[in-house]
């Protein structure tokens, strides 16, 4: 089995590749569509997205966590995941007509028409993915994954330039459904089972179903947002919204989706040994706090020049978001793999409760705010965040066996290089603009450049634990350079020799 390293590494791959991905098709269409159309189309996977948590019913964390798992589990979580995809389908495709004339957008409707196809299709490489997943063999799972991401991608920006309007991102996602599981199936295990089956459907269901609870409930609150503000604020506000969104979640796709893949794995891994959960969080949230902090920090004083630069004049209204939501990151990132911890000690119970409790706090809160405006609902974002940290961390402490005192000796040193980043950052585009006089694109990239390494030299200067892991990392990529330079050298000596006349 490979180290905990080496799977976040293979994992972190997979994410950076997907990632690179779609910023890029991100970014050119943004260029292709206006606010309004990303928007017609943002209602529409708002519904999907609620729908992608019912599909599987957490059949593929099951897959994941289980102890024993045998073929008969397995048949009965392809069960569980057949039956909830096709029934979403169903019921997406019922609700289409309904979302278009309560939004007033007929276009809602026939992106809800083709989205439902992805339900139809998923349940046929979510099993493949979970089990590849499970054995950590995330050398696979990054070919899968990267295969469906560029083919979705290549097909949105090609229906975008040749007119297809919101429909574009939705042939985009059917198209990398479908590569998905193309790819899944040629590199499915001759161990999984071909056919579903209902022995052990019981057992199965037992776990999935409060698994799939809490996941819809994290879901529904994160979809709340875009399906209020299409009907309180139009398309365009919903464009804004999702746009300002996807910004403030390039950490979670730049950091947490290679980690969360692994870290829920580990963290059941130690439980079942019988040891505390608590070093390993905290040495974890360390790294985490320090690594988003300083993201959050730069990405907050530059976000009107970064806005601009990458997706157009036309888009500068979600600078204000940007710029709430940096904050909202800051608190809510706090308690990053929390969720983790809970269900890997099969406490998800206790997760399910604080979400129960925090869903209608906070649809009320995007309510309030989204009669005022969106840098209103920016706002009272923030304080949704708190409050979902003040729920969470007390139980999480009881569980993984930690204090108070611990937890803030873990964040706290990640404060200074942050602090120092968002002074630096902000000095710097000052400077260049106020008394150089450079344009947008060059004040972004020098204040970045300027604002990433004043993080690490204070990183650094107080011996942030973070440091271990990029000594580390460096280490690494010093010694693989090395031995290809070797094997190089070697290859070279082993032709002369080949040549040479007199040998």
């Amino acid at each position: 089995m490979i180290s905990a390293r080496q799977a976040m590494a293979l994992s972190f791959t997979s994410q950076y590749l997907v990632l690179l991905v779609n910023i890029g098709s991100t970014i050119v269409i943004a260029r292709l569509l206006t606010p309004e159309e990303v928007g017609i189309y943002s209602i529409g996977a708002a519904f999907v997205a609620l729908g992608q948590v019912l599909r599987d019913f957490g059949s593929g964390q099951y897959i994941i966590q289980e102890k024993s798992l045998t073929p008969d589990r397995i048949r009965a979580a392809f069960t569980v995941t057949l039956g909830f995809g096709w029934i979403t389908a169903l019921i997406v495709l019922l609700l289409a007509p309904i979302a278009a004339r309560f939004y007033g957008q007929p276009g809602v409707e026939d992106v809800l028409h083709l989205l439902a196809l992805n339900f139809a299709l998923l349940p046929f490489g979510s099993i493949t993915m979970a089990y590849l997943q499970r054995d950590m063999a995330f050398h696979k799972t990054v070919t899968i994954s990267f295969t469906g991401t560029l083919l979705g991608a290549i097909t949105a920006i090609g229906c975008a330039y040749n007119g297809l309007s919101y429909m574009s991102m939705a042939w985009g996602a059917l198209a990398g459904t479908s590569g998905t599981v193309v790819m899944a199936a040629l590199f499915r295990p001759k161990v999984l089972p071909v056919l579903p089956g209902l022995r052990q459907l019981r057992h199965v269901l037992k776990f999935s179903g409060q698994m799939s609870a809490s996941t819809i409930l994290a879901q529904v609150g994160k979809s709340a947002p875009e399906l209020i503000i299409g009907k309180l604020q139009g398309a365009a506000g919903v464009g804004l919204y999702s746009r300002g969104r996807g910004i403030i979640d390039l950490f979670q796709m730049l950091v947490l989706r290679g980690l969360n893949p692994v870290l829920m794995p580990l963290f059941a891994r130690q439980d079942r040994a019988g040891k505390a959960l608590g070093p390993p969080y905290l040495y974890g949230i360390s790294c985490i706090t320090a690594l988003a902090w300083g993201f959050y920090a730069g990405l907050g004083a530059l976000a009107p020049e970064f806005v601009v630069v990458v997706f157009g004049d036309h888009w500068a209204p979600a600078v204000p978001l940007v710029e709430i939501w940096c904050g909202a990151a800051v608190i809510s990132l706090s308690v990053q793999t929390a969720g983790n911890v809970l269900i890997a000690t099969g406490n998800i119970s206790a997760l399910l409760r604080r979400q129960v409790l925090m869903l209608p706090v906070g649809i009320i809160l995007v309510l309030i705010g989204a009669n005022i405006s969106l840098e209103a609902l920016a706002w009272l974002g923030l304080l949704s965040s708190s409050l979902w940290v003040a729920l969470l961390l007390p139980k999480t402490m009881s569980v993984a066996r930690f204090s108070l005192r611990d937890y803030l000796r873990a964040i706290l040193p990640s404060a200074p290089p942050a602090l120092a980043t968002l002074a630096t950052a902000y000095a710097t585009k000052y400077w260049l603009k106020q008394v150089v006089g450079v344009g947008d694109v060059t004040v972004l990239a020098v204040a970045t450049v300027v604002g990433a390494l004043t993080w690490l030299l204070v990183l650094y200067a107080i011996r942030h634990p973070l440091t271990q892991e990029v000594d580390r990392a460096v280490r690494m990529l010093i010694g693989r350079l090395r031995r290809r330079n070797n094997d190089k050298s070697v290859e070279k000596d082993s032709d002369t020799d080949h040549d040479d006349p007199h040998a």
